[in-house]
């Protein structure tokens, strides 16, 4: 007869055991079809049984036929450290808040472990990482559930989130409130500047100081530029300094550090207030110098602008204006003398031409310059406005330039001065030689 256990098919030579994850406890089986499978909440880890050979095992589950009692674990998220019967893995419990179960958590080998420093575990946590604090906490403690159990970053420093401290300092230039994620959470406004870290309120940027202009996010104070100052406190931008184009004739002004105005300058940087350029001088906005006042001109104020010599400073006709000059040209010092004229806007008289006087002074065109008469000669040595007679032994017709302008031809001759014409010139003695020029006869 086949013992339990065992099945014999007819025909057979041997009995055969029934197979592992099953059983049998009747004689004389014939199929193994007629073994049992093994009980729910049990295993049946060898051939040949009469009776399951283990209950299950903690942190596992065992269905019907199980063989092995850690054949099926309960998955990550889930525990079973309360029973070795349990037959399905919905019966796992979830894991407990606080903890994370790895796949098979409920044995000596495999315990539940408690949620890692910077993270939290809500019920069925798989790993103790899995949930990190949010960016913006931390955490210090183990064994948190949920978020709002993360502690809030401090003011003046960052969290990158899942740490058991603190990321870091806030960067200087930023300030960083309760809750801060990066270090370069709030920017300090635009005039103001922060040279140290760990900041953790606005309150605590520095208001930019006089001269300077601090952008956002400032680590320290900039000099405004040459050709710009600023004479407020908390200017945040460069504006237009010296050299730049000021289009359509636009200069910057506060909160940006303001243009030098014209007739004014702004020497190198940080410059508080700015500077009358003087007597003599002028300059367009946004100047780090002044200049000379051009020739022809005159700067008479101490905040002449270059734009106003075109229209109101150019130096009148009949008078001459050197370059520098910083008076109103007058009569007295600045009137072109005799033998000169001076057109408008010019800074030295220019002499009338050869074979042309100017008895009068003050006068402001060439037209005004004479021909000299017949009889005299009007040449360098004319300047002065007076008449030179023609040398003896010459003649000199209108608009000469020379004592010596036409001789007397040979076989004539003039012993006076003042000729005017050849007819002026005798004739030479029959006694005498006269060559061209002779004056004597």
């Amino acid at each position: 007869s086949c013992p339990p256990g065992i099945f014999c098919s007819p025909g057979s030579a041997f009995p055969m055991p029934c197979l592992p994850g099953s059983f049998s406890t009747s004689w004389n089986i014939s199929l193994s079809s007629l073994c049992a499978l093994c009980v729910a909440g049990q295993a049946c880890a060898y051939s040949g049984l009469t009776a399951p050979s283990s209950s299950c095992e903690f942190g596992h589950y065992c269905p019907l036929g199980t063989i092995y009692p850690t054949q099926f674990p309960c998955p990550a998220g889930s525990i079973n450290n309360f029973s070795r019967s349990l037959t399905s893995q919905a019966l796992c419990a979830s894991c407990p808040e606080g903890y994370a179960c790895a796949t098979g958590s409920g044995t000596l080998a495999q315990p539940v472990v408690l949620c890692a420093l910077g993270h939290f575990c809500p019920p069925g946590s798989q790993f103790p990482t899995q949930y990190p604090c949010a960016p913006g906490t931390y955490s210090r403690l183990y064994g948190l559930s949920r978020q709002q159990q993360c502690t809030v970053c401090p003011a003046g420093f960052y969290c990158q989130g899942g740490g058991a401290q603190v990321t870091g300092l806030c960067s200087a230039g930023y300030y960083c409130p309760a809750g801060s994620i990066i270090p370069q959470q709030s920017a300090c406004p635009s005039g103001t500047y922060s040279a140290i870290r760990g900041l953790g309120v606005k309150d605590g940027c520095v208001p930019c100081p006089l001269g300077n202009f601090c952008p956002e996010a400032s680590v320290e104070p900039i000099p405004c530029f040459p050709g710009t100052y600023t004479d407020n406190m908390s200017t945040g931008f460069a504006g237009i300094a010296a050299g730049a184009v000021l289009v359509n004739g636009n200069a910057s002004s506060f909160p940006a550090c303001a243009t030098c105005p014209a007739g004014f300058y702004c020497p190198g940087r940080g410059n508080i207030v700015h500077l009358e350029c003087g007597l003599g001088f002028c300059s367009s906005p946004g100047q780090a110098e002044c200049s000379v006042c051009p020739a022809g001109f005159y700067c008479n104020r101490t905040t002449t602008s270059q734009s106003s010599l075109n229209k109101t400073q150019r130096c009148p006709g009949g008078l001459y204006c050197p370059r520098g000059m910083g008076v109103i040209p007058n009569h007295g010092e600045h009137e072109c003398p005799l033998g000169y004229f001076c057109p408008e806007a010019t800074d030295q008289p220019l002499a009338c031409p050869e074979g042309t006087f100017n008895p009068q002074s003050a006068r402001a065109s060439i037209s005004e310059c004479q021909i000299c008469p017949v009889g005299y000669w009007c040449g360098f040595s004319a300047i002065n406005g007076t008449l030179h007679p023609c040398s003896p032994g010459y003649f000199c017709p209108e608009g000469s330039s020379s004592a010596t302008q036409k001789p007397c031809r040979a076989g004539t001759y003039r012993i006076t001065s003042r000729g005017q014409n050849q007819t002026d010139c005798g004739l030479c003695n029959a006694s005498l030689f006269c060559p061209a020029g002779s004056s004597i006869g």
